[in-house]
This record gives C-alpha cells, structure tokens and sequence, in this order.
C-alpha cells in the first residue's frame, strides 16, 4: 500500500513516493506450516531416520523367539551290528533354551534402542522445523529487501536525471557520483537476486523437492509469537536417556547370556532288522539333554563392564547436554531481546524519516526545498524499512531456535 505526493516542476509532474508496508495477505504461519508438513513427508534424512526406527521396532519381535532347533543326520556306509540287528542311520533334534529372563532382557535393550531412534527423529523434525523457518523468514526479508533496493535505483536514477538537469549550477562531479551509485545499486540487486535464487534450491532441498520450484513467500513479515505449548523433553536429552537405559538393559542381558544354556532333544537310530534272524529287534529313541558350563568368563565380564561403562558415560554426556541446552536457552533469548530493540530503534527511525519526509514535501510546495532533498528523504526511509524487515526475520528465526531449544514437539 502505498501513497503518493504529486508535485509540479519545470519538467513535468514527478511523483515522489512515501513507502509503507504492504498489507499481508496469507498469513505467514499458513505457509510455514504447509511447508513443514512437506518436508515430513519428503526429506531424506528424516525418511531414513524413520526408517531406522522401524528397524528397531521390528527386530523387537525377532528377539523373543527361541533359536531354531539343531537337526543332525548320520547315515552308516556300513552298518554298525547290534544285538537286534544293524543301525543304518542316527537322527537327532536339539532344542537350546536360554536362562529365564534373558529374552526379556534382550527386548528391553532393544525397546530402548527403538525409543533412541524415535527420539532422533522427533529431533531431527524439530531441526528441520527450525530450518525451514528460519530460511524462509530470510528468503521473505530478502524479497522485500529486493524489492525496496529497486525502489531506491529508481529514486537514484531520477536524482541522477535531476543532476543532469541542474548541471550548469552543479558540479560536474555530481552526476559521476550519482552514475557510481546506480551502477553499485545495480550490482547489489544482481548479488541479492542471485543469492534468492540459491536460498530458494537450499530451501526446496530441505522440503525434498526440485530446486526451482517456486517457493511463496508472505508480502509482509510480522513477529512471530514462541510457541513452547507443545514442548516436551529436549529430543536430544531423551535420546541420549534412551541409549543409557539401553546400555543398562544390556548389563542385564549380558550377565543373563552369561548363564547357563539347557538344551532338550530326542535320538533316533534306524536298524534294520532284515538282518535279524529272529525279528526282534527295532528302532531306538533316546530322549537327550545338554547344559552349557559357562565356565570362562572373561568375554561376558568384559561385555558386562563394558555395558557399564558406556551407561556411565551415557549419562555425562546427558548432564552435559542438559548444561549446553541452559546455555543455548540463554543465548537465544538474548538474540531474541536484541532482535526486538533493532526493530524497536528501526521503527522509531522510520517514523522520524516520515516525519522528514513530510516536512520537506511541505518545504517543497512552498519553494523552500529542492525535489532531490525530498528524494534523498525517501532513500533513507526505505533503507530503514530494510533494516526493520532485517531485524523482523532475525526475530522469528530466533524464535524458531527457542523452540526447537524447549524440544517444541511436531
């Protein structure tokens, strides 16, 4: 939305132009979300994540079962003689089972390793969320920012015009400056259209899309409000919860691997009774048991102490993440609290540039100023609108790093 002044020079009429903010039209919160819910469902990374998940969840299953039976077959190339005949063959099964409780104990580990993968992907759609908020806050600062820079080449121009016109009283020197000016402005919105162009195939990259796809941005920035509803547990810290707990199930499952084993089974031998004149004889069933002796324990204890140890250290990195997170918590409120007096200053600057602005279109009509004096108003009017888009997205971007901070559950 903008307004315009209309004034009348030797030339013609020239407009001079009070730029406002435009009003917003979707809201901000709309976009991001329907970007976000895209890279859920597109990004690599958290596919994979979610993948391993999975694969944890189902080897779960798998570990509760019992080890599958040993069948052993002989056959003689010549018959051993008996008393009722000649066994011809040996058949045997082996079934192993393990000391109670040591299934269990192998799920629970595994249960946790699960939990671990869950945590990791709750964390990397946190980060992603952040990302995806933080990028898009800058690719609309930097819309807007190119959008006020061509505003400004377009004022540039017109003083350079004006310095052109008034050159028998001006000092040539002048109008080099004002073609130095443009052709810097003209380099900056080169650099800054090629820098939108690269942030948009960054940003695509995160939702999972192709790089130039057309990405919408909102015509105007506005706060964003923390939204720490939602949080829960830091992913990070129940991650690493879960891979300690997982450790300790596996102290439990190690020393109950460390048991002993017990195996039933059954013996067949074939005989053949052919040979047996009297037809007596028949075939034998022998009803078999096994025990392992866990006597050398050096490879459980060292699996034990080692379960020990990566638990112990599990946990400081744990107490270590809780104290980085209070650091990071305190650094991103402070960000956030700078953020807000640059946009408080910058928009105090814009209300005083107005205000000189419509001062000096008052001098103007009256003949006690020039039209370049108005222009070069305008130009520092909307360098401070830039600014305050520049401070806005700063804001939100630290916003979205508080969230993901507090573990801000998607």
């Amino acid at each position: 939305m903008h307004n315009y002044g209309v004034f009348r020079q030797k030339s013609g009429y020239v407009a001079v132009v009070a730029f406002l903010f435009p009003v917003l039209t979707y809201g901000a919160g709309d976009y991001l979300q329907n970007y976000i819910n895209t890279a859920f469902q597109n990004n690599p990374a958290l596919q994979a994540a979610q993948k391993n998940y999975e694969a944890e969840n189902a080897r779960i299953a798998g570990l509760g079962t019992l080890e599958y039976p040993k069948l052993d077959i002989g056959f003689y190339p010549e018959p051993i003689e008996l008393k009722h005949g000649k066994q011809v063959a040996e058949f045997s099964v082996m079934q192993m089972f393990n000391w109670p409780g040591t299934q269990g104990a192998a799920q629970t580990e595994a249960r946790s390793m699960a939990m671990m993968q869950a945590a990791k992907v709750q964390s990397l759609k946190n980060e992603l969320a952040m990302k995806i908020k933080s990028e898009w806050n800058g690719l609309a600062a930097l819309k807007k920012t190119i959008e006020y820079k061509k505003q400004i080449l377009e004022i540039q121009k017109r003083l350079e015009n004006l310095t052109v016109e008034n050159l028998k009283v001006s000092d040539y020197s002048a109008v080099l400056d004002a073609n130095s000016q443009i052709l810097e402005l003209e380099f900056e919105l080169e650099s800054l259209q090629s820098e939108m162009q690269t942030g948009i195939a960054s940003f695509n990259a995160l939702l999972g899309q192709d790089p130039n796809t057309e990405i919408s941005l909102a015509d105007t920035l506005f706060l964003a409000e923390p939204d720490t509803a939602k949080a829960t547990e830091n992913p990070m810290l129940a991650m690493l919860n879960a891979e300690s707990q997982s450790y300790k199930s596996q102290i439990a499952m190690y020393q109950k691997m460390g048991s002993p084993m017990f195996g039933l089974g059954l013996q067949y031998m074939l005989i053949n009774k052919l040979d047996n004149m009297d037809n007596t004889g028949k075939d034998m069933v022998m009803i078999m048991g096994q025990i392992t002796l866990p006597i050398w324990r050096s490879k459980t204890n060292a699996s034990v102490n080692e379960a020990i140890h990566r638990s112990e250290a599990a946990q400081k990195y744990m107490l270590n993440a809780k104290n980085e997170l209070e650091v990071q918590k305190t650094q991103v409120k402070r960000q956030i609290e700078l953020a807000k007096k640059k946009i408080s200053l910058y928009k105090k600057q814009v209300d005083l540039a107005g205000s000189k602005h419509k001062i000096a279109l008052q001098n103007l009509s009256i003949g006690k100023s020039g039209l370049s004096e108005v222009l070069q108003i305008n130009i520092e009017f909307i360098n401070y609108q830039i600014k305050e888009v520049e401070a806005i997205a700063e804001y939100n971007s630290a916003v979205a790093s508080l969230e993901m901070v507090y573990g801000k559950n998607y």
